[in-house]
């Protein structure tokens, strides 16, 4: 197991093409805002957003909260082996439950491969690619930029 910081990608990444139901989402991810989308009929959580209508109610009516950030992570792999030039290893996606009750896959920065548990709490940041996107991390709870953070 390497005892490298994972770390943010950088400009390099490919940036995510927004689809009409998720431009919102990117839009916040480049204002440092993380959203997710709700559902004013029934209070359903929306997400991955990739709708215009509710899946549980079929209301039209929805709208983008913010989120706290704070969530745990649910899983997680640590990659090795990079895509293309444009990533580099180790890097961690995961699974994370935020505190509003919705998941979404990112990346977990600031602490090492070995630091990573089920249930490990985490906040997020925001750290810039290109075209002037920002990507969503992860990053434990208590960790701060440059901590290589051994728990134990």
């Amino acid at each position: 197991m390497s005892d490298e910081l994972l770390r943010p990608f950088g400009t390099s990444v490919p940036a995510p093409t927004p689809s009409p139901a998720s431009a919102r989402f990117w839009e916040g991810c480049a204002e440092g805002v993380l959203r997710h989308l709700v559902c004013d009929g029934c209070d359903e959580i929306l997400m991955p957003p990739n709708t215009h209508i509710c899946w549980r109610c079929l209301s039209r009516k929805l709208s983008w909260k913010t989120s706290s950030g704070r969530g745990s992570i649910v899983s997680w792999t640590v990659v090795w082996r990079a895509p293309s030039s444009g990533f580099h290893v180790p890097y961690a996606p995961a699974v994370v439950e935020f505190e509003e009750g919705w998941r979404h896959m990112t990346a977990v920065i600031g602490c090492v491969p070995a630091d990573l548990v089920v249930g490990l709490e985490v906040t997020v940041e925001f750290h810039p690619i290109a075209d002037g996107a920002s990507l969503p991390y992860v990053r434990p709870i208590g960790a701060e930029p440059g901590d290589t953070m051994m728990l134990e």
